[in-house]
């Protein structure tokens, strides 16, 4: 029987929960001979599948596939661990407040004499409080209640792009861009540029930015940044299983240490005791 935090561990640091890469790497898709080089997507849009000239767009023409399979355990881990009392929001902001760099305090400057420090934390209890709370709620009367998770999701979306952004910063690495056809206007880059961002590329596990890249910006996948930004989404979309693909990314980014000048003291030494699992 594993503990609370022991589960959250498993979610956060297993890579036993993703596709194989051996399976994914197949020329032209898993399914090549059946499906045409154009799909409609989850909206019943036609969509381009991304071309090739990078493997990993190869391996994400073939994910959606496996990860029909694999997200199940991960959807039953998180259902039936509520449902049986198993984790508690309470057990996952004690993992958040050890192993990960989410509630740690960030400075910023508003001024040249005015410098604040502030966390993220209050949006982060918010938003799970809701989930367990809706989620509990649904366990109660399951025929007349489904959870209403519109508002975090989008809210859980936000913040996942934020903390990429930030963790970039932790490490002096830019986060705008700059580009000679817009006749160099300054912009902070989305999501569909951070991960791809050549210092993430290198600090973060395949597996996970596979995954990322599947849920947030691929065309192949959900693409949920660019459907929620554009408003495109109706309610009934937002499911249970939905935020929970968000939930398990949240989880996959607790791992990653964010530097910070000023660090949490309860977090020394975090991503030892996060992968002695």
């Amino acid at each position: 029987m594993h503990s609370p935090i022991e589960i959250f561990k498993i979610l956060s640091v297993s890579n036993d929960l993703y596709p194989p890469l051996e399976s994914l790497k197949t020329q032209g898709g898993v399914f090549d001979d059946i499906f045409p080089t154009s799909y409609l997507d989850h909206n019943l849009h036609p969509s381009k599948i991304s071309s090739l000239k990078t493997e990993q767009d190869l391996y994400l023409t073939n994910y959606k596939w496996y990860w029909q399979l694999y997200q199940i355990t991960i959807q039953y881990i998180l259902i039936e661990g509520i449902r049986n009392k198993k984790i508690k929001l309470q057990d996952l902001i004690n993992f958040l407040m050890s192993y990960s760099s989410f509630f740690d305090l960030i400075t910023t400057s508003q001024s040249k004499k005015k410098r604040i420090r502030y966390n993220w934390s209050a949006t982060i209890i918010s938003i799970f409080e809701t989930y367990f709370n809706e989620i509990e709620k649904s366990f109660e009367a399951p025929k007349k209640y489904y959870p209403y998770l519109v508002t975090i999701t989008e809210s859980l979306v936000l913040k996942f792009e934020t903390w990429i952004r930030h963790y970039l910063a932790c490490y002096k690495q830019p986060t705008i861009s700059s580009l000679p056809q817009e006749n160099g206007i300054i912009r902070e880059k989305d999501l569909n540029y951070l991960l791809y961002d050549e210092f993430i590329i290198e600090k973060f596990d395949f597996n996970d930015l596979l995954y990322f890249r599947y849920l947030f910006i691929a065309k192949e996948g959900w693409n949920l940044r660019n459907e929620i930004a554009h408003g495109v989404l109706i309610p009934e979309q937002y499911t249970v299983e939905l935020f929970n693909w968000v939930f398990f990314a949240f989880l996959r980014l607790a791992k990653y240490d964010f530097p910070t000048a000023e660090r949490n003291r309860l977090v020394k030494n975090r991503k030892q005791r996060l992968l002695k699992l």
